[in-house]
């Protein structure tokens, strides 16, 4: 029980219970900080929760503004409909295409919005997927229908739709093409099978042969002509090696070729198609000469599958082309002849003269002779005036004009000594000239041939031209068939000769110029042959090595001199014919000859690899 002191009063010390309130109290206040500081901590605590929660508030705001930013993005159409069907949201394209309100669309049923008209349509927007056409919008869409689930029960759906039109209107082309395409795959095939039949049967029948082998060199196809080239049928030889069925020779050696494969296409390093001439046997003995050209079939990777072979009986080609180059010659010999004959006639008719001058200068010494031994004679058995002697033998010399005679005879002596040096150079050079040295290449001296032919051709250039010459001394001497290359150079030169003096009639000073000149270019030696005569027009340019091609008048030409000098530089001696001209100014042939033999070079090669 408490016991109430009066106001003012203190109450009686008493240590004891004095001390046990303060310690109440002490404890009170102990109690009271504690609580202080837990309902600080609580309230931090309340505070931090929050924070927290604005901050979640604030990141679902934003989530929630980023999701419908992106609905509202997104280019095909989504729809939200409840669990009746109602649309309760939807994003702008679904606005825009619709053309409408999204308050007008909010509450209406989605089968209403896309069918207004009605009808069986309910499965178009409860199926997973279907490609559907609206008749509110124009074209086709596709629309994917998923249910929207919470905790296991659905409560509405979303639709997707998304306009395909451009899409179905791709593949309806795609099947059209593709239907085009098959039709035309259809018949290619039938034309490829009609192609392959033709070409079968041509194969069989054109006139060139034709042989086919497989990497290995077996025979694999050979038509009717190789089988007529051959002499055997292709029965016989399909599946055995061409190295075989071929027997052939070098053209120049006669050797057997023991390995026709590796020479037709010229194997040196990497496999090229290649042209040649060679000499084949036939079973019956009878040598043939057959042109080939050959090359490697490869497939699209540029793998090697084959070979295919080309052959061609030229034997009487071969004879034609000879009788030709003979006839070339003798033709131009022919247009030589009357020139070269009066080339010699001129040194022979002073000759001629010469002689008989000098035969009566022969006849006027002997009788001087005569006449000094007689009055000798005579002076000495009658001892008589030597005086008188001397003076008998003056008027004697002056009566045969014998001092004439002294002064003339060296004259004669010598010029008849140039023209039988003349004579002799120009039958040299026509014997050289006329000469055949068959057909092997042989180092030859082409300044001497070049001297040589312009000696013989002297007649067709002297009265219209004047002909100069620069020969380089240095030149080395070049592997050829020097007859063909006279040939050549003689056909140029009438050529040139024959285009000065048309220019001189059409009015252009005489005489013209022709000039030669050699040196040596690289591993070539290039000839130049030019002249200041007509020209050539630029469209006959390309023409001029044609055959029987000619712009002289009828009976001045054949057409066959540069076509022959064509074939002869650039076929026989794989060298080139070049030409430069200037209607109305002149013309020069280039002509570049290898020297050495590149034949000859390559077998060399061949026997290596």
């Amino acid at each position: 029980m408490d016991t109430h002191y009066p106001t003012g009063q203190e109450p009686p010390e008493t240590a004891e219970p004095c001390s046990e309130h303060e310690q109440t109290i002490q404890h009170l206040k102990e109690q009271l900080a504690s609580l202080e500081k837990e309902l600080l901590s609580q309230k931090a605590l309340l505070d931090q929760q929050i924070a927290e929660h604005k901050r979640i508030e604030l990141a679902i705001e934003r989530g929630k503004r980023e999701w419908e930013a992106t609905f509202d993005a997104v280019l095909d159409m989504i729809i939200l409909t409840d669990e009746s069907g109602k649309i309760v949201r939807c994003n702008r394209t679904t606005i825009r295409r619709l053309n409408t309100t999204y308050q007008s669309l909010i509450g209406t049923p989605i089968t209403k919005a896309f069918f207004p008209n009605g009808g069986d349509i309910n499965e178009v927007f409860e199926t997973t997927f279907a490609e559907v056409q609206f008749p509110v919008l124009d074209g086709w869409f596709s629309i994917a229908n998923c249910q929207v689930m919470l905790k296991d029960a659905p409560f509405g759906v979303v639709h997707v739709i998304k306009d395909v039109t451009e899409r179905r209107l791709i593949q309806e082309e795609l099947c059209k093409m593709n239907d085009e395409l098959e039709e035309r795959v259809r018949q290619r095939s039938l034309e490829l099978q009609q192609e392959k039949e033709t070409l079968a049967i041509t194969l069989l029948s054109i006139g060139d042969g034709v042989i086919s082998t497989d990497q290995d060199g077996i025979i694999v196809l050979m038509n009717n002509a190789a089988e007529k080239i051959i002499g055997k049928p292709q029965s016989e030889v399909v599946g055995k090696s061409l190295n075989d069925v071929l027997i052939l020779r070098d053209e120049k050696t006669n050797e057997v070729i023991e390995n026709p494969i590796a020479r037709l296409l010229r194997v040196s390093g990497k496999l090229e198609s290649n042209v040649g001439q060679y000499i084949m046997l036939e079973d019956g003995g009878r040598k043939l000469i057959i042109s080939t050209s050959s090359a490697p079939v490869r497939n699209r990777e540029g793998g090697l599958v084959g070979y295919v072979m080309v052959i061609n009986d030229i034997t009487e080609q071969k004879r034609l082309e000879e009788q030709m180059a003979l006839s070339q010659k003798l033709e131009s010999i022919g247009q030589l002849a009357s020139g070269i004959a009066h080339e010699i006639n001129t040194p022979l008719q002073y000759v001629g003269d010469n002689t008989h001058f000098l035969k009566d200068a022969f006849n006027a010494i002997r009788e001087m002779v005569e006449k000094h031994e007689e009055i000798t004679r005579e002076e000495y058995q009658q001892k008589g005036n030597l005086e008188a002697a001397l003076e008998r033998l003056q008027q004697i010399r002056q009566e045969i004009d014998l001092d004439y005679y002294i002064a003339e005879i060296p004259i004669a002596l010598q010029q008849s000594l140039e023209g039988i040096e003349r004579v002799r150079k120009i039958v040299l050079a026509m014997k050289s000239f006329a000469h055949t040295a068959g057909k092997e290449k042989l180092p030859a001296n082409i300044n001497q041939a070049i001297e040589t032919t312009i000696t013989i051709s002297r007649n067709a250039w002297k009265y219209v031209a004047e002909l100069s010459t620069d020969l380089d001394p240095n030149l080395p001497p070049v592997c050829c068939v020097v007859d063909e290359i006279n040939q050549v150079i003689l056909n140029m030169i009438i050529n040139a000769a024959q285009a000065i003096q048309e220019a001189i009639e059409k009015g252009k000073p005489s005489p013209g110029k022709i000039s030669i000149a050699t040196r040596k270019d690289g591993d070539h030696a290039l000839i130049e042959i030019s002249d200041t005569g007509t020209g050539i027009a630029p469209e006959n340019l390309r023409r001029i090595f044609d055959p029987f091609f000619t712009t002289k008048g009828v009976g001045k030409g054949t057409g066959q001199g540069l076509a022959l000098a064509h074939n002869i530089i650039v076929n026989q001696h794989k060298g080139s014919i070049h030409v430069e001209s200037q209607l109305g100014e002149g013309t020069t042939f280039y002509v570049r000859l290898p020297i050495n033999d590149p034949d000859a070079s390559l077998e060399g090669r061949e026997e290596e690899n």
